[in-house]
């Protein structure tokens, strides 16, 4: 009786392989729309930290009498996400030449976040 050595793989074997490189292709489908979700999220985020400190260099910019209780509008940088932007100022409680400025940017359209910034503004001294 004679064996003959085997070259090349049964349809078998080939189908087996096919399958386990199939779930392996499928895992890294998933990881690489995973990632796109979590860029978004950042260049969202990164937008929103812009968005909100140009809020804050304009507050700071305007004399201390002058700054507005509330403020509230919509924006958006390089046609990205639109951003609601509220801006908030308020004295503060134990020094009336203080004034505690919030600013909260909201979106909602790729990825759903907020961010909220704050500072204090003080009157010149005289």
């Amino acid at each position: 009786m004679s064996t003959r050595h085997a070259r090349g793989m049964t349809l078998l074997e080939l189908l087996m392989a096919m399958v386990v490189l199939s779930i392996g292709l499928v895992g890294l489908l998933g990881l690489f729309s995973m990632s796109n979700t979590l860029n978004g999220r950042a260049r969202d985020s990164m937008f929103a930290v812009d968005v909100a400190g140009r809020a804050l260099e304009e507050v700071r910019g305007l004399p201390f009498d002058q700054i507005p209780a509330s403020n509230e509008y919509d924006t958006s940088i390089e046609g990205r996400s639109l951003m609601h932007v509220a801006v908030t100022a308020e004295v503060d409680p134990t020094y009336a030449d203080l004034k505690r400025v919030r600013v909260r940017v909201d979106w909602n359209q790729r990825s759903n976040g907020h961010l909220e910034l704050e500072t204090i503004v003080g009157a010149p001294l005289t």
